[in-house]
C-alpha cells in the first residue's frame, strides 16, 4: 500500500469568510435561529479597520467579511463555515482531517491502483475548488503540498509523473517532504 496525502492551503481563509454565507450556514445547516442567530450577527457586524504607519492613517473601512483570529470563536466559526468540505471529501472516498483552515486529504491504495486513486483525489479537489469559490475561499495550488507515503521499494516503482496531480488550472507537484501543522513528514514516514 501507498498513501497519497494532499495538504491544502487556503489563502487568507479567515480574512475572506463572508458573513452572510456564514450566517446562512448557521441558520440552515446548524439550526441557529432567533436570539442566538442575532447574537452572531451582532458579533460579526460593525467591524472596521484602518492602516496606521508612522503618522499616516488610511480611511476607516467597514468589514463585511473575515473572522477575528485571536478570538476563541473565530476558529470555531471557520470550522463551521468550511464543514461542507468534509461532505465533499466523503463523496469521493477520501479521508479528511481538518484543523481550522488546514486540511489534509489522504487516499490509501495499491501501487497498481495509483491511476484510480489519483483520479479520485483530482475529482475531489476539483469539487473542493467549486465549494471554495461558493464560499469566497481560494485554494492555493502553489502552497498546497502533495506527498506519497510508502516504503522505498513501493515508491521507487512510481515516476514523478505518477506522483504529480494535474488539473486544468495547474499541477500539484509531489515532494519528498511536507509540513503539516508545524511537523515535517517525509515520504517514508
Amino acid at each position: 500500500m501507498v498513501t497519497l496525502v494532499v495538504l491544502l492551503d487556503l489563502s487568507a481563509a479567515f480574512d475572506t469568510t463572508e458573513h452572510t454565507t456564514l450566517l446562512d450556514i448557521f441558520q440552515t445547516k446548524v439550526g441557529i435561529i432567533g436570539t442566538a442567530l442575532n447574537w452572531h450577527k451582532t458579533y460579526l457586524s460593525e467591524r472596521s479597520y484602518r492602516v496606521v504607519t508612522g503618522e499616516a492613517e488610511s480611511n476607516v473601512m467597514n468589514l463585511d467579511c473575515g473572522l477575528p483570529q485571536g478570538s476563541s470563536l473565530g476558529h470555531l466559526k471557520f470550522i463551521i463555515y468550511a464543514a461542507e468540505m468534509q461532505e465533499v471529501v466523503n463523496r469521493h472516498g477520501i479521508s479528511f482531517h481538518g484543523f481550522a483552515d488546514d486540511s489534509q486529504l489522504n487516499k490509501h491504495m495499491q501501487v497498481s491502483e495509483i491511476h484510480v486513486g489519483k483520479c479520485a483525489m483530482v475529482d475531489c479537489i476539483a469539487d473542493i475548488e467549486v465549494l471554495c469559490r461558493s464560499h469566497a475561499l481560494k485554494l492555493n495550488a502553489d502552497k498546497s503540498d502533495v506527498i506519497w507515503l510508502g516504503t522505498r521499494q513501493q515508491l521507487s516503482r512510481m515516476s514523478q509523473a505518477d506522483k504529480d496531480l494535474h488539473f486544468p488550472s495547474g499541477t500539484f507537484k509531489a515532494s519528498e517532504t511536507a509540513r503539516n501543522l508545524g511537523v515535517i513528514i517525509d515520504q517514508y514516514s
